[in-house]
């Protein structure tokens, strides 16, 4: 189920999930960007000649939109105790939309902080997984959760 309230969060929700459209631009755009030079990212010969038949986006502009879910949710929070472990299982290639997903697995509290886990799931638009994981977090006691996506408010 998705959150839709302020409080804790409970094993099974979900955080807003994110979509994007993946374009050709976008790819080149974030890979000139970052700096990554690795033709796989480009159209061309070399990306029409490798295993995957044509370009596909960088890893890393799927953890952009990781992140815009988890900085949404935790704000500086993310920042300062985030984790992932995520595996890329699948090509991203130009016009597919991808949905990152991130649903609580475990939630615990510590001495000074609510601690939780979360299943990442990222799927295109015909359900084809392209990237799996997880992620954690610590909410400090004294913040609370905005389940609205916004910013971490004072208890």
């Amino acid at each position: 189920m998705a959150v839709e309230d302020k409080g804790e969060l409970q094993v099974g929700d979900s955080l807003p999930a994110r979509s994007r459209a993946i374009t050709q631009k976008l790819m080149i755009d974030f890979t000139e960007t970052v700096g990554f030079r690795n033709p796989i990212h480009y159209g061309g010969d070399f990306a029409a000649r490798s295993a995957y038949g044509g370009p596909i986006a960088s890893g890393p502009l799927l953890l952009c939109l990781l992140d815009d879910v988890m900085i949404s949710q935790f704000g500086d929070d993310w920042f300062a105790s985030g984790a992932l472990s995520v595996a890329f299982v699948g090509p991203v290639r130009p016009e597919d939309r991808v949905t990152v997903n991130a649903t609580v697995s475990s939630a615990e509290y510590d001495s000074d902080a609510q601690r939780y886990e979360f299943e990442i799931t990222c799927t295109t638009q015909a359900g084809a997984a392209v990237m799996a994981g997880t992620a954690s977090v610590s909410v400090p006691f004294g913040n609370r959760l905005d389940m609205d996506g916004g910013e971490l408010a004072s208890a």
